[in-house]
């Protein structure tokens, strides 16, 4: 367990904090360096912090950091990607459309249609190779190589199932947790007269919030409580690795 690499997905509402929770990777001795790979362009709450960031425009330049992650990295302990979301909204399915050149331009706003049934296949088809080749990196090749892998992605209801899930196209929602060891879901709660700072909570397991749906969550082996306050990259690591000290 103390080698072991771990893939983590964090869903949520905008602003519950998830970049910031993935930047903390940074902090912790276990997983610095960290590699942020920002697809969102969210990055503004990472400012200050000594982390390598790097933005694809495309597929192709995407390709380029998983090679190096997976043939020639000597330097980072692990990788965040920010986030899914965004990578299928902004990049996977323009480009099945054809509606991006190379440099992430739309080459013809007049000509923008719906995508289809078969588009949001072959979309989701793509996120799931995107899954399984991260996930590689951290479950695969030379144990010299493998890093952590932590990933973002923002949070919508499947009505037909009654289930929150993380915003990913299709049934992909509701089977990313095989694709990870950890599946939680970061909420943010306002300040109060009696609370009066913003807390942030880490729930690690499938759970009913009052709005009456189910949030889907996933904790391997339940090495990590059911919900965690206020977290951090180093508490989780703390959690994941415990069964190394006894």
């Amino acid at each position: 367990m103390a080698n072991a690499k771990f893939v983590a997905l964090f869903y949520g509402l905008t602003d519950t904090g998830k970049t910031y929770l993935l930047g903390s990777a940074q902090d912790c001795p276990e997983t610095s360096p960290t590699l942020f790979i920002d697809i969102d362009g969210g990055t503004l709450t990472l400012a200050g912090q000594d982390i390598h960031v790097v933005a694809p425009k495309n597929f192709a330049e995407l390709q380029e950091v998983y090679d190096f992650l997976r043939e020639d990295n000597d330097v980072y302990k692990s990788v965040c990607l920010d986030s899914l979301t965004a990578q299928q909204r902004d990049m996977s399915m323009p480009t099945v459309l054809g509606e991006l050149d190379e440099d992430q331009a739309l080459t013809d706003l007049s000509r923008s249609k719906p995508p289809t049934q078969r588009d949001w296949l072959a979309s989701g088809h793509q996120m799931r190779q995107l899954l399984q080749a991260f996930r590689g990196l951290a479950k695969s090749g030379p144990a010299r190589r493998r890093i952590h892998v932590f990933a973002s992605a923002g949070e919508r209801v499947d009505e037909r199932r009654d289930l929150g899930v993380p915003a990913l196209p299709g049934v992909l929602g509701t089977e990313v947790g095989g694709y990870v060891d950890t599946l939680a879901r970061l909420v943010s709660v306002t300040p109060t007269e009696r609370n009066k700072k913003e807390v942030r909570y880490l729930y690690t397991m499938k759970h009913l919030e009052d709005d009456g749906f189910v949030y889907l969550g996933k904790n391997r082996r339940r090495l990590l409580p059911r919900r965690v306050k206020d977290p951090s990259v180093s508490k989780l690591i703390r959690y994941w690795q415990r069964e190394s000290a006894g």
